[in-house]
């Protein structure tokens, strides 16, 4: 069984820690990007509530808007705050998030 269900329009969806590329806040609901799937899933939940229930070790808030999967990050571009990662997906990062991932690598 995976370990993160999520409640969607339809009802719910699973997913593996390792499947999520990021999660992207959108009002109170957010969008999931999953690397084995081509569309952004839409949940009905906000990043918040996502963040307390799920964050661990390779799942980090980099942003008030992103949740990350660390495992997933191709390149960091200081000078825009973004993060590249797998799939050609950018995530913004904070300022606090940017020392932190730059003082651990």
């Amino acid at each position: 069984m995976k370990p993160i269900m999520l409640k969607t329009n339809l009802g719910f969806d699973f997913f593996d820690f390792d499947e999520i590329i990021m999660i992207e806040a959108k009002g109170h609901n957010s969008f999931v990007y999953a690397i084995d799937r081509e569309k952004p899933v839409f949940v009905r939940q906000s990043l918040s509530s996502i963040e307390k229930r799920f964050c661990n070790g390779i799942l980090k808030r980099c942003h008030k808007s992103f949740i990350i999967n660390i495992n997933y990050i191709e390149e960091l571009c200081s000078k825009s705050n973004r993060l590249q990662m797998k799939k050609k997906k950018e995530a913004k990062i904070s300022s606090s998030f940017k020392k932190y991932i730059t003082s651990n690598s």
